[in-house]
């Protein structure tokens, strides 16, 4: 008698797989289960040696392979299987299944959750009316047994969560309506189920990157009266990073960053009003914290401000009014930094003191990303001393928080505050950067989620960019600062001045948009090499700000020598346009891909042509 391969293939499989179990588990041969070859029982291992059954139960489909085929980014091992089992294990068997393959020459074994694969759902439904014979299995390269069993009883969990949800929405109404609960009873039970759901919910939206779908559902959650004070919470900091990413692409409105988390926290305030002690506190935290970010935020503007004013070194009386008025707002701001930070570190050690433990890391990074202009400030004015003073402070408090998030397993607080301490100790000079580095290196590589791990590792990589000296020097060789950038300085300048930009009624205000609109003069110059714009005279609001666009322009043809002038671009180029561009012969428009640089005007502004009309003006 003859003994197939494939026999011999399966029974090394079984015990390979048999082999990975816990000897504590029970495993229970399956002879008449289609499609399953093992059923597995939980045990708990006692102190004194016995076991005690969690209750929990899965069965397992097995296969073994001799050749292990991976996908090209080695995520994922491919399996072929058949149509029919596959619809079975995902969509037939009530009971929680485990896909197990083995590789029986390297004595590997992988598990694979097979009922949570929505994608495969999608395949499968395709395939079964085209009568498709096989589908692929994508299973992760990282569930490798026994290591990862931990892993395996917690997707166990969801599973099992997944199948009581669904039999759960498909009971007819009639078992429902025999249910003898309260009304208070059924609310309660309401109030529970939506606060799951809600979570739920955002973490996948969240996942998708649906910031419109995340906004739309927070929003929900906050007018549903069943919702508790902790999903509100949630629901209004998802409402925070929903807006935070309307504006990531918007430089002019970056500058709003300050008025959005003071929205936040404005909302939490209100919302805690007569909670509990805990709520409060955090309440109050996360208030001054934004309070500690409008303060740096203005400090930096003035400090920018200042820069500029000294890189021009114009002179004059009108120079030196303005020097004083900037020095008097900036010693104001950082008193205000000052006090405001004072006022979250008593709260904090409040919090510790409680053992409030929960709310630390959040609010410790809020304090923390709120200051970090002000070390750039400090540092860029020579400051060193006060600077890695407060460094050093910000660092003990950052240090204290990393280790309570990995306590708790909030493992993406942990990685954001890391992330914060790297970036505040790495600005101070190159001698704390690879110490920092490897901190925070070593830090992240403690999460165990692998894709998740990934993900943060890379950020921490691409913030080194930065922060590495062997790399500074060549980053500092840029030419031009990016447009983006010059737009939120001036703009978080003018509101650090008292300027409401968003004011109709105010003509500095208006001035100031249209300095703004055309601080990049691109739109109108691509219509015509033969065009360049020059400034002209301006006010106290472009000088205050430095921003000479607030003033007059002029707008000049260089083959006609044709010249006219006013306060809004758009405006000086539809009359330019109307009187000698729509018919002329020497329309020459620059390529689609030109882009206006402030090197490039530089340049084309030290041409003679240029310098002679420009001193003129």
């Amino acid at each position: 008698m003859k003994r197939p391969k494939q026999h011999q293939t399966e029974d090394r499989a079984y015990k390979q797989f048999e082999e990975c179990m816990p000897d504590h588990w029970v495993i229970r041969s399956q002879t008449h289960d289609y499609g399953v070859d093992r059923e597995v029982e939980i045990f708990n291992q006692q102190p004194n040696g016995d076991a005690v059954s969690t209750g929990y139960v899965f069965k397992a489909q097995i296969k073994g392979t001799k050749k292990v085929i991976t996908s090209k980014d080695d995520t994922h091992i491919k399996f072929s299987l058949e149509v029919n089992r596959a619809d079975y294990l995902c969509n037939e068997l009530q009971a929680p299944v485990f896909f197990i393959l083995v590789g029986v020459d390297g004595d590997r074994a992988w598990w694979y959750a097979i009922q949570l694969d929505k994608e495969l759902r999608h395949r499968l439904s395709a395939a079964i009316p085209k009568n498709q014979k096989s589908i692929t299995l994508n299973i992760p390269t990282g569930n490798v047994l026994p290591n990862t069993l931990d892993r395996l009883v917690i997707t166990l969990d969801d599973i099992r969560l997944s199948h009581a949800c669904n039999s759960f929405a498909e009971l007819p109404q009639s078992n429902f309506d025999n249910l003898s609960l309260s009304l208070e009873e059924i609310a309660d039970l309401e109030r529970r189920f939506t606060n799951k759901v809600f979570v739920t919910k955002i973490g996948q939206l969240w996942q998708d990157k649906d910031y419109s779908g995340l906004e739309a559902a927070s929003r929900a959650a906050l007018s549903n009266v069943n919702s508790s004070t902790a999903t509100k919470i949630s629901a209004i900091l998802c409402i925070e990073k929903a807006n935070e990413n309307k504006i990531k692409d918007s430089p002019t409105l970056q500058a709003h960053l300050g008025r959005i988390y003071f929205d936040t926290a404005a909302a939490i305030r209100k919302l805690t009003e007569g909670g509990n002690r805990s709520w409060r506190l955090f309440s109050a935290i996360i208030w001054r914290a934004a309070l500690l970010r409008l303060a740096s935020s203005d400090d930096f503007a003035l400090y920018l401000n200042r820069k500029i004013h000294d890189a021009e070194g114009e002179g004059g009386s009108l120079d030196f009014v303005c020097n004083t008025m900037l020095g008097l707002a900036r010693q104001q701001a950082l008193r205000r930094i000052l006090r405001k930070y004072n006022q979250c570190l008593r709260l904090i050690n409040v919090a510790f003191k409680w053992e409030e433990y929960w709310m630390i890391p959040q609010v410790v990074l809020r304090v923390a990303q709120a200051l970090s202009h002000v070390f750039i400030h400090l540092w860029g004015e020579g400051l060193e001393e006060t600077a890695n003073a407060f460094r050093d402070n910000i660092k003990k408090l950052l240090t204290k928080a990393v280790f309570i998030s990995s306590a708790l397993n909030n493992w993406d607080d942990m990685a954001q505050l890391v992330y914060a301490s790297f970036t505040v100790n790495s600005q101070a000079n190159n001698e704390h950067y690879h110490e920092t580095y490897d901190w925070a290196l070593n830090t992240l590589n403690t999460i165990p989620d692998e894709a998740r791990r990934k993900v943060w590792l890379e950020c921490l990589e691409d913030q080194s960019q930065t922060f590495d000296p062997s790399k500074r020097i060549q980053e500092f060789q840029e030419p031009d600062v990016p447009i983006e950038e010059e737009y939120q300085i001036y703009i978080e300048m003018a509101q650090a001045m008292g300027i409401n930009l968003d004011d109709p009624n105010d003509q500095i205000a208006q001035i100031v948009r249209i300095g703004l609109q055309d601080l990049n003069p691109e739109r109108v110059l691509k219509n015509c090499r033969n065009l360049f714009v020059y400034v002209g005279h301006y006010g106290i609001p472009a000088q205050m700000l430095g921003l000479h666009s607030a003033g007059s322009k002029y707008l000049r043809c260089l083959k006609k020598d044709v010249a006219i002038g006013g306060l809004s671009l758009d405006g000086i180029w539809e009359t330019m346009s109307q009187q000698n561009c729509s018919k002329c012969e020497h329309k020459e428009p620059w390529p689609d891909d030109w882009k206006w640089t402030r090197s490039w005007q530089t340049k084309e502004g030290e041409k003679d042509i240029n310098r002679e009309f420009n001193e003129k003006l």
